[in-house]
């Protein structure tokens, strides 16, 4: 199931140990309203090994200046709670499971 982050504490707590698979959007925007339903597919079949976690960034300001996010969609991978690989713009299923999974490589 995806994880909609709510507060800095949560967000700290669900990326501290694993991989997770971080979509910072905002509601107002096209191509993050894209990617939705891409990652949900992709949870409902459970094709990554990792968590899914969306930031919503006008909610969570905090969090995407951490990570330096400038422009959304914006993805980072996170293995306990350090960048592995981060892309930036609307991707359809292959080319995101594509990306993760060079990313783990």
């Amino acid at each position: 199931m995806i994880k909609h982050i709510e507060t800095v504490e949560q967000f700290e707590e669900e990326t501290k140990n694993g991989l997770a698979l971080v979509d910072f959007f905002a509601t107002w925007c096209g191509p993050c309203r894209m990617l939705t339903p891409v990652l949900e597919d992709i949870d409902e079949e459970k094709a990554l090994p990792c968590d899914i976690l969306k930031v919503d960034v006008d909610k969570l300001p905090f969090i995407a200046g951490k990570f330096g996010v400038q422009m959304i969609p914006t993805l980072i991978l996170l293995k306990d709670g350090k960048i592995l690989a981060s892309t930036r713009g609307y991707m359809g299923k292959p080319q995101l499971l594509d990306f993760v999974r060079k990313s783990l490589d």
